[in-house]
């Protein structure tokens, strides 16, 4: 019986101990990795920039003036859940690249003490959207709607300033702190946006809107909560971390260390994930 207990005790144990290196190593952040090319000015350095005070008074000339971009960083990702430990986060590195309110990419990697294991990311280009996984591939009406929503909140966090004059955008109401976005999509509903900004009126603190689920198309609460901020140069403003929230729950963390502006994505966008 003592032996029958002891084994019984040992793999409890050796259980616990492999859950908790399995979960530290997808806890562990990976090493943001700069595009390998990037064309035209060399990136930001964000590293050693405080966070911006969110009351500290900002002029019209920290608007981001930028048109397409490039972006990376690494963070946290929802993956999957257990049935005991609720869902499960894992370290993700990612770039972005992004024409403002035209089509994007993001390519993720999900790491395990700080290793690549998994590749994937999602993308609106063309009028379709498509999201990856490993070996899971998604493209349908659903993801391309879900997907033009990603794009007009990362146009939104990168480039709100060039998106005035964009013809597709319907309508901006302002009240107080607050403005109101009305985004035409041609044989679609109108998609709408609420952008919170700090009493400066040029933070932006949230954004909040619907998000299309890929499976039965229906429209959930989804927001994008920036708690931080940067200004690596007196004409640049861009967010130093960004949660991206289903409905309650959040699902991806996005912390930015590398940005640059008034790129040529083109090449990166048509190469998709």
């Amino acid at each position: 019986m003592n032996s029958l207990t002891n084994i019984i005790i040992y793999f409890l144990v050796g259980l616990v101990g492999f859950l908790f290196i399995v979960w530290l190593g997808f806890r562990i952040p990976p090493k943001p990795r700069k595009p390998d090319f990037i064309p035209g000015r060399p990136a930001l350095p964000l590293e050693g920039i405080a966070p911006r005070n969110n009351q500290q008074p900002v002029k019209d000339e920290y608007l981001v003036t930028t048109q397409q971009c490039v972006a990376w960083g690494n963070g946290q990702l929802v993956v999957g859940s257990l049935p005991v430990f609720g869902r499960l986060w894992a370290a993700h590195s990612w770039t972005l690249y992004l024409d403002p309110g035209k089509s994007f990419v993001l390519r993720s990697r999900i790491t395990w003490f700080g290793r690549a294991i998994l590749f994937g990311g999602d993308m609106y280009a063309n009028g379709k959207g498509k999201f990856v996984m490993a070996d899971t591939t998604l493209e349908n009406e659903n993801i391309s709607r879900s997907e033009y929503t990603m794009l007009w909140l990362y146009s939104f966090c990168f480039a709100l300033d060039n998106l005035r004059s964009q013809p597709v955008i319907h309508q901006v109401v302002n009240t107080d702190h607050n403005q109101l976005w009305t985004i035409e999509k041609e044989n679609d509903r109108p998609f709408s946006f609420k952008l919170i900004f700090a009493p400066d009126l040029f933070t932006l603190l949230k954004i909040e809107t619907q998000r299309t689920t890929s499976k039965t198309g229906t429209d959930l609460p989804f927001s994008f909560e920036i708690n931080k901020h940067l200004t690596p140069t007196p004409s640049t403003i861009i967010p130093a971390s960004i949660t991206a929230v289903w409905e309650n729950d959040p699902y991806m963390i996005l912390s930015i260390k590398g940005f640059s502006p008034g790129v040529d994505v083109s090449a990166e966008i048509m190469s998709g994930i």
